[in-house]
């Protein structure tokens, strides 16, 4: 957040990276609303479109730009190669290309990736102004933020409430849906509560039966997920599972417990 204030006056592009569902799209519209380039538009473009066409749609982009209006071009890693091509010249400020060639502001938003095409990493490379996202399981002290403000949004006034056990279950959960799936959850818990206040019995089942006993770290998460996916791979066999992870069943056993995963019962439901 103190990023983007930090870029709100300024004129340059701008691009967002980070898991799907992160909020990047929210974060690319505050921007704009905290600019002083709000007095032009704001067009959102979205790479992911069947009614137009890729290069047609950078066309559009272009002339949205030379009109003064702030454009932000979503999931850009979708676009094809000829494509990519297009946005890197229209970033438009390379050291050789003087500042003011484009008019309005130009935002785009990006999933990372681990096998990246080469013209995408050029096109990533040519913006000023790189803001990472993290995943929600990394910032999971936002969630008591987040969900307030999610619920305002999804029932409106007056904005129902969670209860302490919830958002604590919630604070536990390694979200890889991140901001998305968070919402989801809430709809779902909203649907199936008073209206008022959300109870656990509200959430859906896989929320708690994920949700380790405390909060882990990022390394803690992603060593939760490898065991629990090698577990299902092998429907629960835990001398299985041990052998394929490299280590003794005992200790697979001691991880299982520290990283509150669940029974093989649960695993199996």
């Amino acid at each position: 957040m103190s990023r983007i204030h930090d870029l709100a006056d300024a004129d340059e592009p701008v691009t967002l990276t980070g898991e799907p569902g992160t909020g990047k799209l929210r974060l690319a519209k505050h921007l704009y609303e905290l600019s002083s380039q709000q007095k032009n538009g704001l067009r959102v473009f979205d790479a992911v479109t069947k009614s137009v066409e890729p290069t047609p749609l950078l066309h559009q982009v272009g002339e949205a730009l030379s009109l003064g209006d702030t454009v932000i071009l979503r999931r850009i890693d979708n676009l094809p190669h000829e494509a990519l091509v297009q946005l890197h010249s229209l970033i438009g400020y390379a050291p050789d290309t003087p500042p003011g060639q484009i008019a309005g502001r130009l935002i785009t938003t990006s999933r990372t990736t681990t096998n990246t095409p080469e013209m995408l990493d050029r096109v990533l490379a040519r913006f000023p102004h790189h803001v990472w996202v993290p995943p929600l399981h990394q910032r999971a002290e936002d969630i008591a933020d987040l969900t307030p403000a999610l619920l305002a949004e999804l029932a409106g006034q007056p904005t129902p409430h969670c209860s302490p056990p919830v958002i604590q279950g919630l604070m536990r959960y390694p979200w890889p849906g991140n901001v998305a799936e968070l919402r989801d959850v809430l709809t779902s818990a909203l649907a199936t509560s008073d209206g008022r206040q959300i109870e656990t019995r509200h959430l859906p089942s896989r929320v708690l039966k994920r949700a380790p006993q405390r909060h882990l770290s990022p390394l803690e998460h992603s060593e939760r997920s490898v065991i629990i996916e090698t577990l299902d791979s092998v429907n629960g066999n835990r001398t299985e599972a041990a052998h394929i992870l490299g280590i003794g069943r005992a200790t697979l056993y001691r991880k299982m417990r520290n990283l509150g995963i669940a029974s093989d019962r649960e695993l199996s439901r």
